[in-house]
C-alpha cells in the first residue's frame, strides 16, 4: 500500500563481516537516488539580470581568467572569492568558477532575449566525492536555493545583479543535506574518512541512520514493516512467540567486538540488539523446514505489525558514554553553526527515514488489530492529518457483507515515528463493536 523499500543489513552494514548470515529490513526510506559524482549531480535555477557585462572576453578558444566572487546575502553563506573563466558561445557568455578547496563547480550562462531582456541558468555542481565535499555542496546548494537576488562581482566590474525567477530544481536537497552532515559527526567521531560511493540509494541511507542514531541515542525505534534473518532451528524456541504466533523477537545483529562496516570503514560500536515486539511469521509453512532440518541456515521474514523495531547500541546506553556523547553532537551543531546557517545545521538531527504515510498509518492500525486478534469486520479506515499537531488520526470501523456498519473508535498515530499515542482499549473496543453490531442488526 506504500512504497517501503528494502534495506539490507548485511556484511555492509549491521551483520558479522565474514559471516554468510543476510538481515534485511523494510523501511520507510524514499526509494530515491542521488547521485554524488560531479558529471552526474548538478543543481539548476534561473534568473534575469539587467545590464551585460562591460568586461571585454577575447575571442578564440583561450578563455579569460579573472578572480571573482559570487554573493547570495538573503542565504547567509558565504562563498569565497575565486578565480573565474569567462568565455563565449555564439549565444552566450559562460562564467565558471576554478574550483578549489572542495568547494563545487558553479557555472552561469548569460544570454539576451527578447527586447534585450538579460537571462541567465545558474548551475551548481559537486567537484569532488567527499563528505567534507558534500558538505559545501549542499551550503552552495542552500544559498542559490534561498537567494532572491545573487550578486556576481568581477575584478574591474560593478556587480552584476541576477533576480532568481524560481527556486532550485533539486528534490534530493534535504536528504543530501542530512546525509553529509551525519556522516561527518562520524568522520569526527571515528577520526576516518568515508569513501563515499559514487551514488547513495536509499539502503545506505538507512545503514546510515541507524548508525548514527545508535552512537548518539543509543537506545531507539525506527519503522520497518518486516524483517529477514537468516536462522537456525536449533538457536531458537519453536514452541514460542512469534513461531507460535505474533508476538517478541529479539536478535544480536552484532557482537562485541565485530567491526561494523559503513561506507568503506570499519567501525567499532560494540553489541547490537534489535527487538520486535509483534513480530509475525510472513510464512508460517517455515516452521516444517525449521524443525525437519534444525542446523541448517533458512530465511525466515517477520512481518512487524506495528511498524516499530528497536534498536540497542549497549555501549551507547552507558551513562558516562551517552553523556560524552551528547556533548560531543552538541559542539558538532555548534560548529556547524558557525560555519552555516542554523537551518542547515539542525539537519544533523533529523531521521533520514520518511514521515508516515496515509497508506502506513492504515498498515500500522491493520496491524494492531491482527496483533490483538480483531475479527476481519474491524478495519481501518481513511486516515485525517492533524497538520498542526502533526498527528494521523485513523478511524475503526465495524461493516458486514450487508454493507452496514459504523466507526466505532479512532487511534492516534504520531507522524513521525508511527507510534500510537492513544487507541481504545481491546475490551472497549469490543465492547463498543458489539453495542453496534446489535444497533445495527436489532435497533
Amino acid at each position: 500500500m506504500n512504497n517501503l523499500i528494502v534495506v539490507t543489513i548485511s556484511n555492509h552494514s549491521m551483520s558479522t563481516l565474514g559471516q554468510s548470515e543476510v538481515n534485511s529490513v523494510e523501511a520507510g526510506l524514499a526509494s530515491s537516488t542521488f547521485p554524488l559524482d560531479a558529471a552526474t549531480w548538478e543543481f539548476k535555477q534561473h534568473a534575469t539580470y539587467d545590464r551585460p557585462l562591460r568586461v571585454h572576453i577575447p575571442g578564440g578558444n583561450a578563455p579569460l581568467r579573472i578572480r571573482g566572487r559570487l554573493l547570495t546575502p538573503d542565504a547567509l553563506v558565504d562563498l569565497p572569492e575565486q578565480e573565474f573563466l569567462l568565455w563565449r558561445t555564439k549565444s552566450e557568455i559562460v562564467i565558471e568558477n576554478v574550483c578549489e578547496n572542495g568547494w563545487p563547480r558553479l557555472r552561469v550562462h548569460m544570454s539576451r532575449g527578447e527586447a534585450g531582456r538579460g537571462a541567465a541558468r545558474f548551475m551548481i555542481e559537486a567537484s569532488e566525492s567527499t563528505v567534507d565535499g558534500g558538505l559545501l555542496d549542499t551550503r552552495v546548494g542552500y544559498a542559490f536555493g534561498k537567494a532572491r537576488d545573487i550578486y556576481l562581482t568581477l575584478a574591474g566590474e560593478e556587480p552584476i545583479r541576477f533576480r532568481t525567477e524560481s527556486p532550485l530544481e533539486d528534490k534530493t536537497f534535504l536528504p543530501r543535506a542530512k546525509a553529509f552532515r551525519k556522516l561527518k559527526y562520524l568522520e569526527d567521531t571515528f577520526r576516518i574518512r568515508f569513501v563515499i560511493p559514487e551514488n547513495i540509494v536509499a539502503p545506505d541511507l538507512g545503514d546510515l541512520d541507524i548508525v548514527f542514531r545508535g552512537v548518539t541515542e543509543g537506545i531507539f525505534s525506527t519503522r520497518y514493516s518486516g524483517v529477514s534473518f537468516s536462522i537456525t532451528g536449533s538457536t531458537v524456541n519453536l514452541a514460542k512467540p512469534p513461531f507460535t504466533g505474533p508476538g517478541p523477537f529479539r536478535r544480536v545483529v552484532l557482537k562485541t567486538g565485530e567491526p561494523l562496516n559503513l561506507y568503506g570503514r570499519n567501525l567499532d560500536v560494540g553489541r547490537v540488539l534489535l527487538t520486535i515486539e509483534t513480530a509475525q511469521l510472513a510464512d508460517p509453512g517455515v516452521i516444517e523446514h525449521l524443525q525437519q532440518r534444525p542446523d541448517e541456515p533458512t530465511n525466515v521474514r517477520f512481518v512487524v505489525l506495528d511498524h516499530q523495531v528497536s534498536y540497542s547500541f549497549q555501549r551507547y546506553l552507558n551513562p558516562r558514554v551517552k553523556e560524552l556523547a551528547t556533548k560531543q553532537l552538541r559542539r558538532f551543531k555548534q560548529k556547524l553553526m558557525r560555519e552555516e546557517p542554523k537551518e542547515l545545521a539542525k539537519l544533523v538531527a533529523e531521521p533520514l527515514i520518511n514521515d508516515v504515510s496515509s497508506d502506513e498509518a492504515v498498515q500500522i492500525v491493520f496491524g494492531w488489530l491482527q496483533f490483538n486478534r480483531f475479527p476481519d469486520r474491524l478495519c481501518p479506515q481513511e486516515p485525517e492529518m492533524d497538520k498542526a499537531a502533526k498527528k494521523w488520526r485513523v478511524p475503526i470501523g465495524v461493516f458486514y457483507p450487508s454493507g452496514k456498519g459504523a466507526i466505532v473508535a479512532d487511534v492516534i498515530l504520531d507522524r513521525k515515528t508511527g507510534a500510537m499515542l492513544s487507541h481504545p482499549s481491546t475490551t472497549q473496543l469490543r465492547h463498543k463493536a458489539e453495542a453496534l453490531a446489535r444497533t445495527i442488526f436489532h435497533g
